[in-house]
């Protein structure tokens, strides 16, 4: 689990550089608001992960199985 969600980390911060470079020159916006937006995406995106393995976790133990 921590190889696929690692994988996915690196294969979203590449989407994301490759993402910032068109938006930055189509939107022709500052690249520091593109990046700023992107990383707090990006957090996001970790803790819905991590807080779907921790509910997970609650429900194997609560049910026991």
């Amino acid at each position: 689990m921590l190889f696929t969600a690692r994988s996915m980390i690196t294969t979203r911060i590449a989407t994301k550089n490759v993402l910032d470079v068109f938006t930055c020159q189509l939107a022709g916006e500052h690249w520091a608001y593109n990046y700023k937006r992107a990383v707090i995406v990006d957090h996001l995106i970790i803790a819905l992960i991590f807080y779907t393995i921790y509910q997970y976790a609650r429900y194997k133990v609560h049910t026991g199985k």
